[in-house]
């Protein structure tokens, strides 16, 4: 591993984060070295062509404020291992689309994809988009067959995309269809177990970065969420139903429609 060329292809044409590359490289040497001898070149190239500062990693925290570095390489590293095993190398390219929605006359798909803007959340993110504007993403990794999620985030402008969606879905919000598809694909590839960052573990939540905007800890305690340690909710596979006969006539109508859908999901 030779640390000098790791900066120059981090930062082709930026002497002064070079430099600065190398003198945190020299601290996080350990690390470092951990995950860059335990990554597939092949796929590492991958990376990197589009995510020039990948090593970096190595120097930031990852997933949650207090997980173990070490422990943190090995995700990053066992976690792309999964993916080529998985043969899901076009998430690496343009993403890989794993579902159609179709909600009026509005189209939109759900892709995983490599997304660097999401790099200390999670190595494989699932967005909702219209191929234009990504309205919700849910950032995750791959480790030991558990999921470990570090961020979720809707819309910077929702234009109404929100109460369109939840309209056309029976009451369904677009944060809840998100997990839920994503909790299906995870099941089909023999994922066990969903973890969820919690709020004051989350990257973005330390001093530097300041307070996150996305509520985890509600959003996980709403999804049947239960607290498992300091870092994470443990979140269940499935998303439990309300008894349809314990409801109003109304709201039976609407529950009835949107189990009728999220049926349809799992086909």
């Amino acid at each position: 591993m030779n640390i000098k060329e790791l900066s120059k292809i981090s930062y082709p044409e930026n002497k002064y984060k070079q430099t600065k590359f190398i003198v945190r490289a020299l601290y996080y040497y350990r690390y470092l070295k951990h995950l860059y001898t335990s990554m597939n070149p092949r796929v590492a190239n991958l990376i990197i062509q589009n995510h020039s500062e990948f090593y970096t990693k190595a120097m930031r925290p990852y997933m949650a404020l207090a997980l173990d570095k070490k422990v943190a390489m090995d995700m990053i590293s066992q976690h792309h291992d999964w993916v080529e095993d998985n043969h899901l190398m076009a998430v690496y390219d343009s993403g890989l689309p794993i579902r159609d929605l179709t909600v009026g006359e509005d189209s939109y798909q759900f892709i995983l994809s490599y997304e660097p803007r999401y790099w200390k959340e999670g190595e494989l993110t699932l967005r909702l988009t219209d191929n234009i504007q990504n309205f919700y993403v849910i950032s995750f990794t791959i480790y030991d067959g558990r999921a470990y999620v570090g961020g979720v985030q809707g819309p910077e402008h929702d234009g109404g995309f929100s109460k369109k969606i939840t309209k056309g879905l029976f009451g369904l919000r677009p944060k809840s269809l998100i997990l839920e598809v994503l909790r299906l694909w995870l099941k089909d590839k023999g994922i066990n177990e969903i973890l969820g960052i919690k709020n004051k573990k989350h990257t973005y939540s330390s001093i530097r970065y300041g307070n996150i905007n996305f509520d985890f800890d509600s959003y996980w305690k709403e999804h049947g969420g239960q607290s498992l340690d300091v870092n994470f909710y443990q979140i269940p596979l499935s998303q439990s139903r309300k008894d349809l006969a314990a409801l109003s006539r109304t709201k039976r109508k609407m529950y009835k429609k949107r189990y009728e859908f999220l049926d349809t999901l799992e086909v």
